[in-house]
């Protein structure tokens, strides 16, 4: 499954379904339509606006971009069929209004959040389910193994193609032309990892690894400023003493030319470090 960002610049600016709204602003439905097909956003757009996939110009016509992009539609309900699918939240629950937002749900603990482009944990309140889901093709579900995550959990989860899918009932599973009983499911601990779960460790660590070079770096440059500031004081001490003519005048000039040509030089030093840890 491809992770999509509704404010991703190759298509933020463009308008959604037959309305002055963006894809960038109102596009989270979209985006969970396009993920689940397999279909970037703005081709998607294209699709649902050519063949009556928008209601109200542009609010999201669930039965027919199903119909349109080979997926299952179960309508609107209080719980999760089966995982993949798309949930409705309250984006910013905080408010006294709802303020209604889509995010694709992997499983019982994971989302992605057209927002952000991002899979995490839950960071939303869970209003209802649109259950729209892929359909496997191609070869027998009653082959695919499943895994529960304990004897007493109702949600049982398996993988196709690289992707998990889960049912929270065994008779949603079966209807899929799954097996009619429970030998090909194994009690396991923790949930084999997916090619989706592996990119995101990867960007998980890269974001780390980026992070804590960016924090090093910046507190090198701040010791570098502020020692380049002591340095300046004291020089300008100097140079207010000698003007004062409260030092020596001996080759006072002499002096003033050299501490002026040290401390360039020295800015230079500081410069190169900078531009190396840059």
């Amino acid at each position: 499954m491809q992770i999509y960002c509704q404010r991703d610049k190759r298509w933020a600016g463009i308008k959604l379904g037959n309305c002055q709204s963006t894809i960038g602003d109102y596009g989270c439905a979209l985006c969970c339509v396009s993920m689940l097909c397999d279909k970037t956003p703005n081709k998607v757009n294209n699709i649902l606006r050519a063949n009556a996939g928008y209601v109200k110009g542009c609010l999201m016509n669930w039965g027919r971009a199903a119909s349109l992009f080979g997926l299952k539609y179960n309508s609107v309900t209080s719980r999760p069929i089966k995982y993949p699918t798309i949930a409705e939240v309250d984006f910013n629950p905080k408010t006294k209004t709802k303020e209604q937002h889509f995010v694709i749900v992997l499983d019982e603990n994971t989302m992605i959040d057209p927002w952000t482009g991002y899979q995490s944990q839950y960071i939303y309140k869970i209003i209802s389910y649109r259950n729209l889901t892929p359909v496997q093709t191609g070869g027998s579900m009653a082959k695919i193994e499943f895994y529960k995550l304990s004897s007493g959990s109702n949600t049982i989860f398996g993988y196709w193609r690289g992707n998990r899918y889960a049912y929270t009932f065994w008779e949603d599973y079966k209807a899929d032309g799954g097996a009619q009983d429970q030998s090909n499911v194994k009690i396991v601990n923790k949930l084999p990892e997916t090619e989706l779960d592996r990119l995101y460790k990867k960007f998980d660590q890269t974001m780390v690894s980026f992070n804590e070079k960016y924090n090093r770096l910046n507190n090198q440059i701040l010791e570098l400023q502020k020692e380049l500031s002591v340095q300046k004081t004291m020089y300008e001490g100097q140079i207010k003493e000698l003007k004062e003519g409260n030092l020596v005048k001996v080759n006072w000039v002499d002096t003033f030319k050299a501490m002026i040509r040290d401390f360039i030089i020295w800015i230079e030093a500081i410069k190169q470090k900078v531009n190396k840890k840059e």
